[in-house]
């Protein structure tokens, strides 16, 4: 059986496994088999199944198929060369094309309809091969479409029970990637050539944040391209906080934390990890006030569920809550106010960048909420402050402003701030001396100050202003949405 070169490497036979002609269909072949058989009836005579597609032995990687309840899901999904028709029958380094393999084809060959099969023509070097249309062995033990269509094996598994085709064709040209049930039995076509191995892997995102009950579709990528087995497990170091969906390829936040995810390839066990950051976020009503603007202001502060909650408490510029809010334990510095490493305009204060507003992946706001969500700018704050009425009064046992527009109104709770592990001026435990203190996304000074909405109200004094805050300082977020 000789091989035809198509220009990338990759050698393909000039006649299907178990033919002696070009125009011969040859044998026909259930996915994982190496020989041919009488009766293509069912699961119930498929080899890597306990009678149902359910019920899989091998090349299982979703716990649903999974029979052998005292075992562990393999995740193959590429052959094994024991289980490789072709490799079984020629041996050396002849195998069942993998999915990149006749996709290779596909994409750099020009396929033309004979009346009985296609004549495949590399766009590279101008070799061909004829692949007949061969048609398929389906649930009745029937040849199906012999001389309309042809559909060939590859090494490659789909996600559940099925395997994929990426060189099925019929008259009217050649048909996208394709799935057959894997007990069918279908015609295969030799390629010649070693298998490429894997040399690393990465991960779609290297950090995701996403609230409570919310999740985000995930996947990794093999390199090569051309790797033979790009199967990888997936695992989860805290499963309290997210958990894999196999099923979906995605990742479920389940409950508040960090936790990491990784990726880890069968073939010479390479890992990505991705850090996955859940909060337990509401999402809130945007209230339009009927500023100048047009701004509109959440109807609670990010982290709660209703107006008069205090919700989370960030330091500026970081997107999440911590046990202690100190220089030591600030993002964007080393350790003290004169070291900081972002978000400065004085070189004795440390690295300078010159930024003054958040980028928008240190705005909490953005992050948590997205969807047109931000921390409000401190020309926002001050319109607030000027096109509104500003009444004191309590919302459930809470003290705050009722902060009136021309249309609407919001509640502003004296949510204080933290400075260190404590919390400070919050409306609870019988507070006398209370403020709210909100975070805009702008530098006072280009350095340690940042602007914040300040309502304060002692027995002696109330004001309510746009003044400036130490950035270690947790402090609310009330977000805004333009």
């Amino acid at each position: 059986m000789g091989g035809r070169c198509f220009g990338a490497g990759t050698k393909w036979a000039s006649f299907n496994l178990g033919a002696s002609r070009p125009e011969e269909c040859g044998d026909y072949y259930c996915w994982g088999e190496t020989s041919p058989k009488k009766d293509y009836l069912s699961w119930s005579n498929y080899k890597w199944c306990n009678n149902t597609y359910t019920a899989l032995t091998k090349y299982c990687w979703y716990i649903g198929y999974w029979y052998d309840k005292d075992g562990t899901v393999d995740f193959k999904q590429y052959l094994d060369p024991e289980d490789d028709a072709v490799t079984a029958t020629l041996g050396g380094e002849w195998h069942t094309p993998s999915e990149d393999e006749q996709k290779e084809l596909a994409d750099y060959c020009t396929w033309t309809w004979t009346g009985s099969g296609c004549l495949v023509t590399s766009n590279i070097n101008g070799n061909s091969i004829f692949l007949p249309a061969a048609g398929y062995y389906n649930d009745d033990n029937n040849l199906i479409a012999s001389g309309e269509e042809g559909g060939y094996l590859s090494s490659y598994a789909d996600d559940l029970n099925g395997s994929y085709s990426r060189t099925r064709f019929d008259q009217t040209g050649l048909i996208p990637k394709y799935s057959y049930p894997r007990y069918y039995g279908l015609p295969v076509r030799p390629v010649y050539g070693a298998h490429i191995s894997v040399t690393g892997v990465s991960i779609s995102a290297g950090e995701l944040f996403i609230r409570m009950g919310e999740w985000r579709g995930i996947s990794a990528t093999v390199q090569p391209a051309g790797a033979y087995n790009k199967c990888c497990t997936w695992s989860v170091d805290d499963e309290s906080v997210i958990k894999y969906n196999d099923y979906r390829r995605t990742v479920d936040a389940v409950g508040e934390g960090v936790a990491h995810l990784t990726a880890k390839t069968i073939d010479g066990g390479y890992e990505a990890v991705c850090t996955v950051h859940v909060q337990d976020i509401p999402v809130p009503e945007a209230i339009d006030l009927g500023l100048p603007s047009g701004t509109k202001w959440s109807s609670f502060n990010l982290g709660a569920s209703a107006p008069e909650e205090f919700g989370k408490y960030y330091a500026w510029g970081e997107i999440e809550p911590k046990l202690s809010y100190d220089w030591d334990t600030y993002k964007w510095c080393s350790g003290s106010y004169d070291s900081l490493t972002k978000y400065n305009s004085d070189s004795s204060y440390g690295a300078v960048d010159g930024k003054t507003s958040l980028d928008p992946e240190d705005d909490a706001a953005q992050v948590w909420l997205g969807n047109g969500w931000h921390t409000p700018t401190k020309a926002q704050i001050q319109e607030l402050i000027s096109c509104c009425t500003w009444t004191w009064t309590k919302v459930n046992g809470i003290d705050g402003y009722l902060v009136e527009g021309a249309s609407n109104s919001i509640f502003l709770p004296s949510s204080g701030f933290k400075n260190g592990t404590k919390l400070f001026n919050a409306s609870i435990n019988g507070e006398t001396e209370l403020s709210g203190d909100y975070w805009s996304s702008e530098l006072d000074g280009g350095n340690r100050y940042a602007f914040r909405l300040d309502h304060y109200h002692p027995l002696t004094i109330a004001m309510i202003r746009c003044d400036h805050q130490s950035r270690n300082i947790g402090q609310s977020i009330r977000p805004v949405k333009n």
